[in-house]
C-alpha cells in the first residue's frame, strides 16, 4: 500500500490537498502576483505602515488624514485596467443624486456606509453587502474593489480579521469620492 505523499496543503476543516494541486484560495504566483505584492507591501495605509514623505517641491493635497489625489489617480488607473471593475460607471440616475444632493452629502453617506459594512472586522454578510447599484457609492464599490474585505485585501492590502483603522476608513472614503467625482466629469 502506498503512503500518502508529505509534500500537502491543508486547508482549515478540509481534508489534505497535494501540493500540486492547491486551492484556489492560496496566493497566486508568477510575476504579475509578485509585483503586486510588492506594490501592496509599499502601500502606506496596509497594515499601520507610515506614510511616506511627499517628493521635495511637491504641496501634499492632504486635508484632515486625506490621501493625496495622485496616490488616489494611481491606485484608480490600476484597478481600472481589471476588465470586471472597468465595466461599472455611474448610471444617469446616480448621476442626477450627486448632481441634486452635492459630494459633501455623498462623502457623508461613504463614509456612514464603510463604517457600517466594512469597518467592523467580520462584517455581516461579507462578500454579499454591497448591493449593485442605487447609491453611487454602492457603484463606486465595486468600481474600486473596495466591496468586501476580500476585496479590500486583495486590491488594496487591507487585511481581513480586523477592524479598519481610521487611516483605512478614510483612504477607501477618498477613493470612492474620487471615482464618483471623475465619472460625474466623464461625458
Amino acid at each position: 500500500m502506498e503512503r500518502p505523499s508529505t509534500d500537502v496543503c491543508t486547508t482549515s476543516g478540509s481534508r489534505p490537498v497535494p501540493a500540486s494541486n492547491p486551492p484556489r484560495h492560496h496566493r497566486p504566483r508568477g510575476p504579475a502576483a509578485v509585483a503586486l505584492r510588492r506594490t501592496l507591501d509599499r502601500a502606506p495605509w496596509a497594515c499601520g505602515q507610515p506614510a511616506r514623505r511627499p517628493r521635495a517641491g511637491l504641496q501634499s493635497e492632504r486635508t484632515s488624514g486625506a490621501v493625496e489625489q495622485d496616490r488616489l489617480d494611481a491606485v484608480l488607473a490600476r484597478i481600472a485596467r481589471i476588465p470586471f471593475r472597468a465595466r461599472f460607471h455611474l448610471r444617469p440616475p446616480e448621476r442626477e443624486y450627486v448632481a441634486v444632493r452635492g459630494m459633501d452629502a455623498v462623502r457623508r453617506h461613504a463614509r456612514e456606509l464603510i463604517d457600517t459594512r466594512l469597518g467592523p472586522a467580520h462584517p455581516a454578510k461579507d462578500g454579499r453587502q454591497t448591493p449593485w447599484g442605487g447609491h453611487p457609492v454602492f457603484r463606486g464599490q465595486h468600481a474600486t474593489a473596495t466591496c468586501c474585505r476580500t476585496c479590500l485585501q486583495i486590491n488594496h492590502g487591507i487585511p481581513k480579521g480586523h477592524p479598519l483603522s481610521e487611516r483605512q476608513r478614510a483612504y477607501v472614503v477618498d477613493l470612492l469620492c474620487r471615482w464618483i467625482e471623475n465619472e460625474c466629469r466623464a461625458p
